[in-house]
C-alpha cells in the first residue's frame, strides 16, 4: 500500500493591530515644578506735569513695551478729565490728587505716611513694588530716616545711576518678595530721566490654595431601621398637633426631625477622598 504525503501550505497569520492597546512607556513625564515666575517690564518718570505729555507718553510706553508705569509730579486736578482719558488709551489709569494744594511737606509727616501705607501690605511673601521720586540728596541728613523705615519692611533698594540732570540718583525703585534686572535709565526732555526696569515674581503653587478633596459619607450598614424609626417618632410633635399642620409646615418638619435622627444614630464622616490616577494616552 502505497501512501502519498498530502502537501501543507502554511502562511503566516497577520496580527490585526490592537489599536485598544495602550503602551505608558512611551509617555513623558514633564517635570513639576512647585515655583514659577511672572516677568514683566515697567517705568518710573517724574514727568513734571502730564497735561501737556500725554500724548509723548503713552507713545513712550508704547514704545517701551512696558506692562506699567508709575508717574509722579503730573499735576493733574480733579477737575482735569482730559489727562486721564489721554492716559487711559489702552492702559488702566489710576490717579487720586490731593484735595488741595501741591505736593511736599515737612519729612515727619511723609514719613508717618510712609509708615502707614507699607504697614497695610502683609508680610507673608506677597510681592511689592515702590517706586517714586524721594529727592533724598546723598549727605542730606534726612537719608538715615528714610533709609531705617524702609529697611525695617525688608525693601531693598536697586541700583541704578543717576536719575536727574544734576548727578543725583532721586528717583528709588524699591522692592520686596521681588528682583529687577536690566535697569535702565534714559535722558529725556525734562530734567528727571526715565527709568525701566524688567520685574520678576516668583509664583508659588501653595498647596494651602488647593486644599485636599475630602469626601463625607454615612455608614448606614450600622443603622438599623427600629431605631430610626423610634428616635423619629420621638422627635415629631403629638399627632394631634401634627395633623393640624399645613403640609407644607408638616413636610418641613418631618424633615427636620429625620435629619436629626440621622445625625444623632448615624453621623457623617469625613474621610479624604481617593483621586483615580490620569489615564494614559490611548
Amino acid at each position: 500500500m502505497c501512501l502519498t504525503p498530502i502537501p501543507l501550505c502554511s502562511m503566516p497569520r497577520s496580527r490585526r493591530p490592537n489599536h485598544r492597546r495602550r503602551c505608558p512607556a512611551n509617555l513623558v513625564c514633564p517635570p513639576l515644578s512647585s515655583h514659577k515666575e511672572l516677568s514683566v517690564v515697567g517705568g518710573l518718570w517724574n514727568c513734571r506735569s502730564a497735561v501737556q505729555k500725554a500724548d509723548f507718553i503713552t507713545a513712550y510706553v508704547k514704545v517701551k513695551s512696558l506692562h506699567f508705569l508709575a508717574l509722579t509730579e503730573t499735576w493733574v486736578t480733579p477737575d482735569n478729565t482730559a489727562t486721564p482719558a489721554a492716559l487711559s488709551a489702552g492702559y488702566s489709569f489710576s490717579h487720586t490728587p490731593r484735595a488741595s494744594g501741591r505736593g511736599g511737606g515737612p519729612l515727619g509727616a511723609f514719613l508717618d505716611e510712609l509708615d502707614t501705607l507699607l504697614s497695610s501690605f502683609p508680610e507673608d511673601g506677597t510681592p511689592v513694588i515702590l517706586l517714586g521720586d524721594f529727592n533724598l540728596q546723598p549727605d542730606s541728613s534726612q537719608l538715615s530716616s528714610v533709609t531705617s523705615l524702609l529697611q525695617s519692611f525688608a525693601l531693598t533698594q536697586s541700583p541704578s545711576a543717576a536719575t536727574h540732570k544734576g548727578g543725583n540718583q532721586l528717583d528709588l525703585v524699591l522692592t520686596r518678595s521681588c528682583a529687577t534686572s536690566e535697569l535702565t535709565v534714559t535722558p529725556l526732555h525734562v530734567s528727571y530721566f526715565f527709568i525701566s526696569f524688567s520685574l520678576s515674581c516668583p509664583l508659588s503653587l501653595n498647596s494651602a490654595s488647593n486644599p485636599p478633596a475630602v469626601m463625607f459619607r454615612r455608614n448606614l450598614h450600622t443603622l438599623s431601621h427600629s431605631s430610626l424609626t423610634t428616635s423619629a417618632l420621638s422627635a415629631l410633635p403629638p399627632p394631634a398637633t401634627f395633623a393640624k399642620m399645613p403640609i407644607d409646615v408638616a413636610t418641613s418638619v418631618f424633615n427636620s426631625c429625620l435629619s436629626q435622627s440621622l445625625n444623632s444614630l448615624c453621623p457623617l464622616v469625613s474621610k479624604p477622598a481617593r483621586l483615580s490616577p490620569p489615564c494614559p494616552w490611548l
